[in-house]
C-alpha cells in the first residue's frame, strides 16, 4: 500500500494512476513501495514479470485472467477449453477492425493474433468493476518478454460470471482522439 494525495492505494490502483494520470516516471523516481516484487517499471509502464496464481475474492479477476491466457501460444484444444471457462458461447468481441460473435469467431481472432505475433501475450494490469461490469487494463508482451502497447477492455459478465461481451480499446496512435 502507498499513500498519495492522502489516499491509501494498492499496487493495482497505482498501476492505473501510472498509466492514466501520472506523468511518465523514470525508474529512479518511482517510490520504493509503488509496486511489489512481482512488478517492474519498463517503457513507462508497469508490467507483471512473474504471474503467480494468487487468491482473489472476485471471480471476475480469475475469469478475465483465464480469458487473457487464451491469447497466448498454445494448442487449439487448450485455447478452446480456456475460452469455454471464461466466456459465453455467444460472446460479442468488438475491436476497431471488426466484431466477432460466438466462441468460434473469438477463437479464429486469437489464432490470427498468434500468427501475426507468434508467442505474444497479454497481461492484466488492473481490473475495476461493479455489478456485472468491469474495466480491464492490459499490456501486450512480445515473444522476447518486451512490454508493448497498453489497452483497455470494457467487459460485461453473465449471471454465471463468464464474459458476455468485450469492447477493446488499444492505446495506439490511430485510436487516440485528437
Amino acid at each position: 500500500m502507498t499513500t498519495i494525495w492522502g489516499a491509501t492505494l494498492t499496487a493495482a490502483a497505482l498501476a492505473i494512476m501510472t498509466i492514466l494520470v501520472l506523468p511518465p516516471a523514470r525508474a529512479d523516481d518511482r517510490p520504493q513501495n509503488a509496486c511489489d516484487a512481482s512488478c517492474r517499471l519498463a517503457s513507462n509502464s508497469i508490467v507483471q514479470s512473474n504471474r503467480e496464481v494468487k487468491a482473489v475474492s472476485d471471480k471476475r479477476v480469475t475469469t478475465y485472467d483465464t480469458y487473457l491466457l487464451a491469447w497466448s501460444a498454445m494448442a487449439d484444444e487448450e485455447r478452446r477449453r480456456l475460452l469455454r471457462e471464461s466466456v459465453t458461447e455467444d460472446i460479442v468481441f468488438t475491436n476497431p477492425m471488426q466484431t466477432r460473435v460466438g466462441l468460434d469467431g473469438l477463437v479464429a481472432h486469437l489464432e490470427g493474433f498468434q500468427q501475426r505475433s507468434p508467442n505474444g501475450k497479454f497481461v492484466s494490469l488492473a481490473l475495476l468493476g461493479w455489478e456485472n461490469h468491469a474495466l480491464a487494463t492490459w499490456q501486450f508482451v512480445d515473444a522476447d518478454g518486451k512490454p508493448g502497447f497498453t489497452g483497455y477492455d470494457v467487459l460485461a459478465f453473465d449471471n454465471q460470471g463468464r464474459i458476455a461481451s468485450i469492447l477493446l480499446f488499444s492505446n495506439v496512435d490511430k485510436q487516440k482522439l485528437k
